[in-house]
């Protein structure tokens, strides 16, 4: 058997890589938002060679058309691969434990039958970190940061965060958030889905309940794009902000997107410096 020449050996780079990934969007705002998610990795993990991905295939051909091209988790783990990584964690900035992150965990289990000492890729491992909700702690941890980041609300008012993204499997962490939420807030934020449960009909009961008067409608979702929009604030008679006015409530539209929220990235941060830590990654 011929000995293999060192010098054209494959050097895999010691140093663990990190993927954000998100849904995507073709806002044009929301570029700023996710930079500044990104910006707030770097800032934590200085020696980590951090990339991003988007999920969704349609979002990554607008992309394309406008000339952005967008990798997929798959060609972007691929990337880091190619290049000699041996450690890779996939952080997705997504908020519920539903269809977006089993596809992610797909992904990657499929990746890493290939992967340890006689695998085909020569890494070592793939790692996933969790959405902001997935352990009892998370819940906690988010409804703290949720109503420091939005602020309580005046007597009479309600915050309204409605979860614009249709993930299947969600509905039961949403509901363990309004629990946990009315413990921290006192029963005055409200969770709501806009392609789930809980649905508006249950929300308009529960503002009765509390007997509010005026809501402000925000957007639970890292980095919305163009349909929480249109789900949540649109002109059609269907979207939140029309079905509340409808039913007698004043309502505002908050301009605040947990993207932008300093303890909601300190969450996931930590949280994905748990997963490395625990695997012996950093």
């Amino acid at each position: 058997m011929e000995n293999i020449n060192s010098e054209h050996a494959i050097r895999k780079d010691p140093k663990t890589a990190i993927l954000l990934v998100t849904t995507g969007t073709t806002r044009d705002e929301s570029k700023n938002i996710f930079d500044g998610c990104v910006n707030a990795f770097k800032t934590a993990y200085p020696d980590v060679v951090i990339r991003s991905a988007v999920a969704s295939e349609i979002v990554r051909q607008a992309m394309a058309e406008k000339g952005i091209i967008a990798k997929s988790p798959l060609a972007a783990l691929t990337d880091f691969m190619d290049e000699g990584f041996s450690k890779i964690i996939v952080q997705p900035l997504y908020i519920t434990p539903g269809n977006g992150l089993h596809e992610l965990y797909s992904i990657v289990s499929t990746m890493n039958s290939f992967s340890g000492k006689h695998g085909i890729t020569g890494i070592e491992g793939i790692l996933i970190g969790k959405p902001l909700l997935m352990d009892a702690k998370d819940y906690s941890l988010a409804a703290g940061a949720l109503s420091s980041y939005f602020g309580l609300p005046e007597k009479d008012d309600a915050i309204l965060l409605v979860s614009p993204v249709d993930e299947n499997g969600a509905d039961p962490s949403l509901c363990q958030l309004q629990l946990v939420m009315d413990e921290v807030t006192g029963g005055r934020f409200i969770v709501g889905s806009s392609s789930g449960y809980p649905d508006v009909d249950w929300v308009i009961k529960r503002l009765e309940h509390i007997n509010a008067r005026k809501v402000t409608l925000a957007t639970l979702a890292m980095i919305p794009g163009k349909h929480a929009e249109y789900e949540l604030a649109g002109d059609n008679p269907k979207s939140w902000k029309n079905m509340l006015e409808s039913a007698g409530y004043e309502v505002l539209m908050s301009e605040k997107t947990l993207g932008k929220s300093t303890e909601i990235a300190e969450h996931f941060i930590s949280s994905l410096g748990e997963v490395g830590s625990s695997h012996g990654f950093f």
